[in-house]
């Protein structure tokens, strides 16, 4: 049979959206003998939103281990590399590094990708006073970036089981990520921060220079 997607209600849908979510998956409950979700919590959500009578088997996503990961020196390079979209949350990603900024004035931070909120953001870190420190570099190569950052920020506020954290940590990168969806599964307790906690992901941040 077809190997197919089904979109995952978010961390703040609304119950409009969680039930047409529900219509979806009772269509294609009735075309398929088995469900696939990528995490445990995408697995909770199905169940809970969209009460399906096929079994669900958890495979999660995974990433091939790079040949190797950069020398980094001191400094602290931040990194967001997502659509700039209301669901990626990029408004506390940039209050986050205003915060990190005071704290560490050699810090920068590199916006990377496209997306409908990106005049929004430019203008939100001028109003932060950030913009001197703060690059939208648009479309870039993932690895290279990864590479040339310390710290990848994303404060989601709805993830399934990201690609992006996964290709982050197997590139050596430090990582905070807000504390929703498959997160905990890949993560350590020191890169999860409460969604909408500035000043816990500051503090995260900081932290992910120094060694654990």
């Amino acid at each position: 049979r077809d190997v197919r997607r089904i979109p995952e209600a978010g961390a703040d849908d609304d119950g409009a959206v969680a039930e047409l979510h529900g219509i979806v998956l009772q269509q294609v409950d009735r075309r398929f003998d088995h469900l696939l979700a990528v995490s445990e919590s995408t697995k909770r959500d199905m169940l809970r939103f969209w009460k399906p009578t096929a079994p669900i088997t958890v495979v999660k996503n995974g990433v091939d281990r790079p040949q190797g990961t950069p020398e980094r020196g001191p400094g602290l390079r931040l990194l967001s590399l997502t659509r700039l979209d209301r669901e990626k949350n990029l408004e506390m990603t940039l209050r986050v590094f205003a915060g990190v900024l005071a704290k560490q004035p050699q810090a920068t931070l590199t916006i990377a990708g496209t997306g409908p909120q990106e005049s929004a953001l430019r203008q939100l870190a001028d109003d932060l006073g950030i913009a001197h420190a703060t690059t939208f570099a648009g479309f870039v190569d993932a690895r290279r970036a990864m590479d040339e950052h310390d710290v990848l920020m994303q404060p989601s506020r709805a993830d399934n089981l990201s690609y992006t954290l996964l290709d982050a940590v197997a590139a050596g990168m430090g990582v905070v990520a807000s504390n929703i969806g498959g997160n905990p599964e890949i993560l350590p307790a020191h890169a999860l921060v409460p969604l909408d906690d500035d000043a816990a992901m500051v503090d995260a941040v900081i932290e992910q220079i120094a060694p654990h």
